[in-house]
């Protein structure tokens, strides 16, 4: 089952999935975002950002943002998959917030909000091909 191999895959699938996965939803999101499903992404930040240095709640939480991304597109598909991720993601994730993304992890968000706000697909997708990008750095070889 899908849920099982992700849980066994390697950090570079898991990247490679996000950069196939995210970018193109967060254009798709974009394009479709209210301002409740906006203020809804700020509320998920404000959170990420009261977690302080705790890196397993800052992974639990950024699902939760990206989780939030997939669930705005109205695409089922999209949201099966991610879910079906949410253990291996936070794993991975954790480990980069551990390494000190944490700060950089907040202005990515933002940017990525301010791309939904303004409606703008291309930027969104661009902002989230820059979070991922920054996700990896941190991250370094695992």
């Amino acid at each position: 089952n899908f849920e099982a191999i992700a849980q066994r895959t390697e950090a570079q699938n898991l990247a490679e999935y996000r950069q196939v996965v995210e970018i193109g939803t967060a254009q798709l999101a974009a394009a479709k975002a209210t301002e409740k499903d906006v203020v809804q992404l700020e509320a998920i930040l404000s959170q990420m950002k009261e977690a302080g240095e705790d890196a397993v709640k800052l992974s639990q939480l950024d699902f939760d943002f990206h989780s939030a991304l997939v669930r705005i597109t109205h695409n089922e598909l999209l949201l099966i998959t991610f879910n079906t991720i949410r253990a291996v993601y936070e794993d991975y994730t954790e480990s980069v917030f551990e390494r000190g993304y944490r700060d950089q992890s907040f202005v990515d968000h933002k940017a990525i909000i301010d791309a939904l706000r303004a409606g703008d697909a291309e930027l969104a997708g661009l902002m989230m091909r820059r979070h991922l990008e920054h996700v990896e750095r941190f991250r370094g070889d695992d």
